[in-house]
């Protein structure tokens, strides 16, 4: 069961339904989304439950012809978005072996393998280049896991959504944009201050409610 920290961080009263949900799924399993087919194995976040993916490529910043980086790509739905959009490269990453093997035959699936590529790692670690659009769907909650799943929703003490912040600039072109999700469920007064500090300039903020929760895309551009 997912514990608290010392700052008392605890999820939000509809993520367990919706991990609940996902852990019911012990064989792969595809849900369309725009009409295409999205595979999603067992042990992955899942966007068939969620809606933060979907509202993350509803505001996703133009792609087209620019180098892609996707931060916690899980079943790889935002970066096969890039693709269709027509990113000329395409790199999404995930600390989670499942998620990054997701991602790849997600790519397989669509023919975009020779734009697009998913490799392990924890952030920015090993990623020395620099690109025109970032995104990272940052977990909302600052809880610790209870297990590799609920990684995707809890980041003890924010560890993931700091090293983001600290790090985001340096892998930006000059003019470049990151995109990040987060939700006012977290904790938002830390995420406020952190994206202030991070050096990039705010261009714009959306949010909405749906399935009883808030969810957030943040565009901030490097001058």
């Amino acid at each position: 069961m997912n514990d608290t920290n010392r700052h008392g961080y605890q999820l939000h009263t509809t993520t367990p339904v919706y991990l609940e949900l996902v852990r019911k799924h012990t064989e792969p399993y595809t849900f369309q989304l725009n009409g295409e087919d999205i595979l999603v194995l067992p042990g992955v976040m899942s966007p068939k439950y969620d809606w933060a993916g979907h509202f993350m490529i509803e505001k996703l910043p133009a792609v087209e012809g620019k180098e892609f980086l996707e931060i916690g790509s899980g079943c790889g739905l935002v970066s096969m978005a890039a693709f269709r959009r027509g990113a000329n490269t395409v790199l999404a990453t995930d600390i989670s072996p499942q998620a990054v093997e997701n991602t790849r035959l997600n790519f397989k699936r669509i023919g975009a393998e020779q734009r697009c590529r998913a490799i392990q790692t924890d952030m920015f670690q090993g990623i020395d280049t620099q690109f025109d659009v970032v995104v990272f769907n940052a977990p909302y909650h600052g809880c610790r896991a209870a297990d590799d799943l609920e990684k995707g929703v809890a980041d003890n003490d924010y560890t993931a959504l700091r090293s983001f912040f600290s790090g985001v600039s340096s892998r930006l072109r000059r003019g470049a944009i990151a995109a990040v999700g987060f939700s006012s469920s977290g904790d938002h007064e830390l995420f406020t201050q952190l994206k202030s500090s991070c050096g990039l300039i705010p261009v714009a903020q959306y949010e909405d409610i749906r399935d009883g929760y808030q969810c957030e895309v943040h565009l901030l551009r490097k001058d």
